[in-house]
């Protein structure tokens, strides 16, 4: 009796040597995976490229925090185009060795991409006296606080038609520049998405309650031939209120987004809050620019 009693002991322990480790394996690897923050980067302006989606652990995602807070406090001391364009590739070889880069594209494009090689350039000079003090135009960019972008083709075009009697002559000077590249170059094998445009903040009207206003945006830093131009948020973008939607729900409510920068072409990355490339036109308030 006594012996079969220690066999079966001897089996039950043998059993839980087995088993606990395996229990304890799955446990561990759930709060790992618990652990583990998604980072998804999307390459905006450009075609052919689609968003990737990493997980990062939590020590990783925190540096990658910390880089870029240094990141900032380094770009406010540069000085020329040539200190601005070097953090940006460093940006993008940071970004690599989390492999967080968009998926399909290489160091060099996105280099590239970031550093306004894709941007319609221009050897019109705009008089620096015809330029305001809260905007910049073909420049480079990068800011936390994701914006909202939207790819609206016909906003685009009835924008720039329905605005040309109050753009200044700055911003007019560019219309030939992006109507000779469509003229030359077939839409469908350019590789811009020459409507991506930047929205800083929203207005929310409803019938019933009002409007609501939720303006947008941490910070911006940009370079470009406005020289640096850079603004702590919260802020509105001062281009043109456009509608997004109305009769959404049981009420009526419309939604409008205030346009702040057009043709973004560069990266987002959604949960770092973080954007960097370039843009044609760039200009923002600190308050509320729209008649109610």
């Amino acid at each position: 009796m006594i012996k079969k009693c220690l066999i079966v002991g001897i089996i039950l322990l043998f059993i839980d040597v087995i088993i606990a480790p395996t229990i304890n394996f799955h446990t561990v690897k759930a709060s790992i995976d618990d652990d583990l923050v998604e980072v998804t980067t999307q390459a905006c302006g450009i075609k052919g490229f689609g968003n990737t989606t990493v997980k990062l652990t939590r020590e990783q995602y925190q540096d990658l925090e910390e880089y870029l807070v240094e990141f900032r406090a380094r770009l406010n001391k540069t000085t020329t185009m040539k200190e601005t364009i070097s953090l940006f590739k460093e940006v993008v070889f940071v970004l690599d060795d989390y492999k967080v880069l968009p998926e399909g594209m290489s160091i060099q494009q996105c280099i590239d991409l970031v550093t306004g090689k894709y941007l319609l350039r221009t050897h019109i000079q705009i008089p620096r006296m015809l330029m305001g003090e809260m905007e910049n135009y073909l420049c480079l960019i990068v800011g936390r606080g994701n914006p909202l972008d939207r790819y609206f083709f016909v906003d685009v075009m009835w924008g720039i038609l329905w605005e040309l009697g109050n753009f200044d002559i700055a911003f007019i000077l560019l219309i030939p520049v992006l109507l000779i590249t469509l003229i030359m170059i077939p839409i469908w094998l350019y590789p811009l998405k020459l409507n991506s445009f930047l929205y800083y903040g929203t207005r929310q009207y409803n019938m019933y309650e009002g409007s609501s206003y939720t303006p947008a945006g941490k910070w911006v830093w940009t370079n470009g031939m406005n020289g640096i131009k850079n603004w702590d948020g919260p802020f509105w973008g001062n281009i043109k209120l456009i509608e997004f939607q109305t009769g959404v729900g049981g009420d009526i409510i419309s939604t409008y987004g205030s346009l702040g920068a057009t043709n973004f072409i560069g990266l987002k990355i959604d949960l770092l809050n973080f954007y960097l490339g370039a843009v044609s036109w760039i200009s923002l308030s600190y308050e509320y620019p729209w008649s109610t």
